[in-house]
């Protein structure tokens, strides 16, 4: 667990090797028992990764509509 986790910016990296790569899987550590939801390290990350993408985290508060599908005759 040591190894994923950047010094430097205080969250856990995407993996071993790109510890300066913020990943949104590492959400799922506490649900599958691998550490505690307040372990200091997991709220780190976890406040890293609500920040905008413009301040180095992964949330948006921009909204996204799709447009709809037309519907199609028979």
């Amino acid at each position: 667990m040591n190894n994923a986790w950047n010094k430097e910016e205080k969250f856990f990296g995407q993996s071993y090797e790109d510890t300066h790569v913020l990943d949104s899987a590492v959400l799922i550590m506490p649900l599958v028992f691998f550490m505690h939801g307040s372990d200091p390290r997991f709220v780190s990350t976890l406040k890293q990764i609500l920040k905008t993408p413009a301040r180095g985290g992964l949330t948006s508060n921009v909204r996204f509509v799709r447009p709809k599908k037309k519907a199609t005759g028979s």
